[in-house]
């Protein structure tokens, strides 16, 4: 290789090098705060699932699956299908396999949408203790700083809490996730720049993120790979002191 084009090549991966090293130690260091333990004032209140009253289960598995079919007019493909007990009643969850929950009463078979009093019968099931009052529930069609990433739409239910906790229930699969002002500024400086999940607020694309983390990835290993090729000219290029002794 001549000179003058090893030059290049340097320069190119010496502007590559510097800031993808920067990257890949953030990411690094995000990960580890991250995945340590730091509970935060709502995750205190040890949410849990309640034990299933079987008593109230008056439907079979099958009744459930046709009460939604009859609902929906089509033929569903179920996934999976799970019994969740709540403080009064018991619910049948029939996941199809797009990933879409359906709720069916276990005790009376009525079809449920997730409306917002089923998604507060959601949140509400989830913790042993009695929770404060609501503030406010809304529906979420777009992500915000509050919620970077996850399914849309979605329920915000806010409550009466001095550290600010607030909920979000998925609407088409169900998820439910929980923050306060404590977790919501640990994930800001961790997990959402780690995963960049802030592009999703620019370009309202949730793939956008995970391929910006995929090509950056990309990049890091040209990175190693152009500096071991260099150091492989280098050390192939022959000692011209000792040739001139």
């Amino acid at each position: 290789m001549k000179k003058g084009n090893r030059k290049q090549y340097y320069r190119i991966h010496r502007l590559l090098a510097i800031p993808m090293a920067f990257f890949l130690f953030f990411q690094i260091i995000s990960g580890m705060i991250w995945v340590l333990p730091f509970p935060s004032p709502v995750q205190r209140l040890h949410p849990r699932l309640k034990p299933i009253d079987f008593s109230k289960v008056n439907i079979s598995i099958s009744d459930a699956i046709n009460i939604v079919k009859q609902q929906n007019n089509k033929d569903l493909k179920i996934k999976r299908v799970t019994l969740q007990g709540f403080r009064n009643i018991v619910l049948y969850e029939i996941m199809d396999k797009q990933g879409k929950i359906y709720r069916v009463n276990a005790t009376s078979g009525e079809f449920l949408p997730l409306n917002e009093e089923v998604a507060l019968l959601l949140v509400e099931s989830q913790f042993p203790r009695k929770l404060p009052p609501v503030s406010e529930i809304k529906r979420i069609e777009k992500h915000d700083l509050i919620y970077m990433d996850g399914p849309l739409p979605t329920y915000r239910i806010r409550f009466e809490h001095k550290h600010g906790f607030i909920s979000h229930v998925s609407i088409p699969n169900g998820e439910i996730t929980h923050s306060d002002k404590y977790f919501k500024i640990r994930r800001w400086v961790t997990l959402d720049l780690h995963t960049l999940a802030f592009l999703s607020l620019i370009w309202e694309n949730s793939a956008f993120p995970r391929s910006t983390i995929f090509i950056l990835g990309l990049i890091c290993m040209l990175v190693v790979f152009s500096g071991l090729w260099l150091a492989y000219l280098r050390w192939k290029k022959p000692n011209t002191k000792a040739t001139q002794t």
